[in-house]
């Protein structure tokens, strides 16, 4: 993996923003980041998590991944430099057990970092998961009865017309039963911005994630 990123050199800022958008989606990274990425950028959230996690089960699988995550964070930290956004490792490249990953905060607002940074090492849920975008009401039904676990409880007939939409692709949180409308219109505004903003990575978002 290259750990070169391109810099930004245009000055208006609807061409910054195109090259930051551009930036990402050119980037290694995996579709999910690069949506969060943009999304950050777009100001559609407050805050993003990247990083890595791999399981492996021998010497020769522990060296591979530590190295090919060695670099990936160094290119994470380099692109990130390049956007001009705000970050901190929050989990240093480590093997657990078998488990070998780290961990990378991103904002381009300082104090959203630290509460950021605070909510992660607390586990708090609530506040981790606003910074990163969901809906409010998604937030606060989270674990609870009130979720709405659409992908079993739909029709078949209404989940394949979430597909042929492409909007199914864009809801990544679990929705709640109750504002269960509203929240896909959320995911529906974040679908057609991405379209708009960032077209190249949205044809890769209908290709992964489904």
């Amino acid at each position: 993996m290259e750990s070169k990123t391109p810099s930004l050199s245009q000055t208006s800022p609807e061409g910054l923003l195109k090259k930051k958008i551009e930036l990402v989606e050119n980037s290694v990274l995996g579709v999910e980041s690069k949506l969060d990425l943009i999304l950050l950028i777009l100001d559609k959230k407050q805050g993003a998590k990247l990083g890595g996690l791999k399981t492996v089960e021998s010497e020769k699988e522990r060296i591979k991944i530590t190295e090919e995550f060695t670099k990936k964070l160094a290119y994470i930290l380099e692109l990130l430099r390049s956007l001009n956004l705000r970050h901190k490792i929050v989990k240093e490249l480590s093997n657990d057990d078998g488990v070998i990953s780290f961990s990378v905060l991103t904002s381009k607002d300082r104090n959203i970092l630290n509460e950021f940074i605070k909510a992660d090492k607390r586990d708090d849920e609530k506040t981790f998961g606003l910074i990163v975008g969901y809906p409010s009401t998604a937030v606060e039904t989270y674990h609870t009865d009130g979720q709405f676990r659409f992908r079993q409880e739909l029709s078949p007939d209404e989940i394949a017309q979430l597909r042929a939409e492409g909007v199914s692709s864009f809801i990544r949180f679990m929705p709640s039963r109750e504002h269960w409308t509203e929240e896909l219109e959320f995911a529906r505004e974040e679908q057609r911005l991405i379209r708009e903003k960032a077209p190249k990575l949205y044809e890769e978002v209908l290709r992964e994630l489904k």
